[in-house]
């Protein structure tokens, strides 16, 4: 039994080669296959985990890219979920042309019915989803309503409506909430609803200054509320 040691311990010093006893090959011949086996194995293994790891990158970023695209592409369209500025309502900007806001809103805005259409202002209101709401349209011309010159001065809620402003306020809020809302607001005895009031809000910014946001209450509630441009927005009752 000493002289396997004898010949591996010779193999470990010696300067020249040695072979190891032949009784000691197949076990080397073992364990190489085996250290192949392993090698393969694990190969395998690594493939599959970059595999893996590739389809749950790719998952991940489909998911965060979808999150992050469909704010974006609601926030294009007007919908009954859009809301009122001081000069804007969702897409449509006050001093839009008819047709850049159609094209900003995603739908077409028709001329409401009931009015004359050679007059120098009248309303559009949406062909879908948005209701109660209209839009004021200025025809400095006076003549026949035309989409590409005819602009829009201010934005109408009217009473059916279930649109907000950014703030929160809408149709049948209390007067409290409105007064939580816009603490700012300057109040005036309506016009025309007995006990009603007006809450005006007078924007700071000095780029602001030629916009309002005005509300109408019963005394009790909002009825209605409008926003846009001087003169337009302080027409009490619109285009008539």
């Amino acid at each position: 039994m000493a002289m396997p040691t004898y010949i591996a311990s010779s193999c470990q010093v010696s300067y020249y080669p040695c072979q190891l006893p032949y009784y000691s090959q197949p076990a080397m011949k073992f364990a190489s296959r085996a250290n192949s086996l392993n090698w393969m194995r694990m190969h395998q293994l690594q493939r599959g985990l970059v595999l893996w790891l590739s389809l749950a990158l790719v998952t991940v970023t489909t998911i965060v890219t979808g999150v992050a695209i469909a704010p974006t592409t609601a926030q294009m369209q007007l919908t009954e979920q859009s809301r009122v500025n001081i000069n804007s309502f969702g897409p449509i900007q006050v001093g839009m042309t008819v047709a850049a806001a159609e094209k900003a809103a995603q739908m077409s805005l028709l001329v409401q019915s009931g009015q004359p259409r050679n007059t120098a202002c009248y309303y559009v209101v949406p062909s879908r989803t948005v209701r109660g709401v209209g839009f004021m349209v200025i025809n400095s011309r006076d003549e026949q309503p035309d989409k590409q010159q005819d602009r829009i001065a201010r934005i109408d809620v009217w009473s059916n409506s279930l649109v907000m402003t950014t703030s929160g306020a809408r149709i049948g809020d209390f007067e409290s909430r409105l007064r939580t809302l816009y603490p700012e607001a300057r109040v005036t005895p309506h016009d025309d609803i007995p006990g009603g009031r007006y809450f005006t809000i007078v924007p700071q910014a000095e780029s602001d200054s030629n916009y309002r946001l005005i509300f109408e209450t019963d005394g009790r509630r909002i009825v209605r509320f409008r926003a846009g441009q001087l003169p337009e927005v302080n027409y009490p009752k619109g285009c008539t």
